[in-house]
């Protein structure tokens, strides 16, 4: 039997304003999707909720089932927890002086989860050991494994396309197009070089019939660049910039 792992975990909190009122948001799945370095799937052996007076907090122990993305080894029992701070603000004396609005990257789900059941823990770390500290982002029902998946493959053909762009590599890039606009796609990567700074947040949405999906990068200095996708025949390819 391995060791048990215990993991800490804070999530992010984005203070608006003062507010007569808290206003609670989660963040979209993709964005954390494309955010986690470890996303794995596992049993609930325990959940156990420990709320304070400033953070909602809850424990599980996991043992794992299934590794959607990340090292392929993982211990056969962890410990994970997710927190939430109080949208509460308070003075220097612990008074309540207003709230904020927080935006969580969570699902709203964390609190729900049941023993025996099998759940999606969304993890920042790369690795999984006795020593290191590991964040939960998120947690989704199983029932999210097929949209995880379709995002996990549309961030893969972005990276790509992106990355044979920057390497002068453009009948390569090219390839990842649509066919009608892959020549002016040859045209203008020949043209414009860039130079990624990095991946910024992603949607995918549905229009009708159609899954599309795009994918916001900062190129050398600073400019922000859209790129486009659709989802055709089982495969994710590039539409427009």
């Amino acid at each position: 039997m391995k060791a048990m792992l215990w993991i800490s975990v804070w999530t992010f909190v984005a203070f608006t304003a003062l507010l007569s009122a808290s206003e609670i948001s989660y963040a979209p799945l993709p964005k954390i999707v494309k955010d986690a370095a470890w996303i794995i799937k596992g049993k609930i052996v325990s959940a156990n909720r420990k709320d304070t007076p400033d953070a909602n907090k809850v424990e599980y122990v996991v043992a794992p089932t299934t590794v959607l993305m990340g090292l392929p080894t993982v211990p056969q029992k962890v410990m994970l927890s997710y927190e939430e701070y109080n949208p509460v603000i308070k003075d220097d004396q612990g008074k309540p002086v207003g709230w904020a609005s927080p935006i969580y990257s969570g699902s709203g789900k964390e609190f729900s989860v049941k023993t025996d059941e099998e759940w999606i823990f969304l993890l920042v770390a790369n690795q999984l050991s006795g020593t290191d500290a590991t964040s939960i982002l998120r947690v989704e029902p199983v029932s999210q494994e097929p949209e995880i998946q379709s995002i996990l493959a549309m961030l893969a053909v972005c990276r790509r396309f992106v990355a044979l762009w920057e390497n002068g590599k453009t009948e390569d890039a090219a390839a990842l197009v649509v066919e009608p606009v892959r020549k002016q796609f040859v045209t203008e990567m020949t043209r414009k070089k860039i130079e990624l700074k990095n991946f910024g947040d992603i949607d995918v949405f549905k229009h009708k019939d159609r899954l599309l999906g795009r994918v916001h990068i900062t190129v050398a200095p600073k400019q922000g660049m859209g790129i486009d996708m659709e989802f055709q025949d089982g495969k994710w390819w590039i539409t427009a910039r």
